[in-house]
C-alpha cells in the first residue's frame, strides 16, 4: 500500500503538534508549511502528498487562496480546511475554493481520523 503522507499548513505550533500526534497513531506522515507559499511550493514539487490539511488564517497568504493555487496545479489533490470559526460563510468560502470538508478547531482524534478516512480509505 502507498505511504499516505498529509501535509500540514498551519502556523500554530500547538495546533500542528496536536494534529501531528493524531496523524502519527495512524502511521500518516506528515510534512508541515508554516506559510501558504511553503504549502504551495510543497504541492509542485511533493507529489507524493495524498491530502492538505490546510488552516484558513496564515501569516502570508489566506488559505482560501492557498486552496486556489493548490487545485490549479494539483486539481486532484484533496483539501480539508481547518479553522478556528464555525462562521456557516467562511465554511461556504471554503467549499466554494475547493474545500472538501471543514473542521473547527481544536478538533478530536475520532473527528479527525472519521473525515480523512472519507477521502484516503477508499
Amino acid at each position: 500500500m502507498k505511504e499516505k503522507i498529509i501535509l500540514v499548513v498551519d502556523d500554530d505550533d500547538p495546533s500542528f503538534l496536536l494534529l501531528n500526534i493524531y496523524l502519527e497513531k495512524r502511521d500518516f506522515k506528515t510534512i508541515r508549511s508554516s506559510t501558504g507559499a511553503q504549502a504551495i511550493e510543497s504541492c509542485k514539487t511533493n507529489y507524493n502528498i495524498s491530502l492538505v490539511l490546510l488552516d484558513y488564517r496564515l501569516p502570508d497568504i489566506n488559505g482560501i487562496d492557498v486552496c486556489k493555487s493548490i487545485k490549479s496545479l494539483r486539481p486532484d489533490i484533496n483539501i480539508i480546511f481547518l479553522s478556528a470559526t464555525d462562521d456557516p460563510a467562511v465554511k461556504n468560502s471554503c467549499s466554494k475554493a475547493g474545500g472538501l470538508a471543514y473542521i473547527t478547531k481544536p478538533t478530536s482524534y475520532f473527528n479527525l481520523m472519521s473525515i480523512i478516512a472519507d477521502f484516503l480509505c477508499n
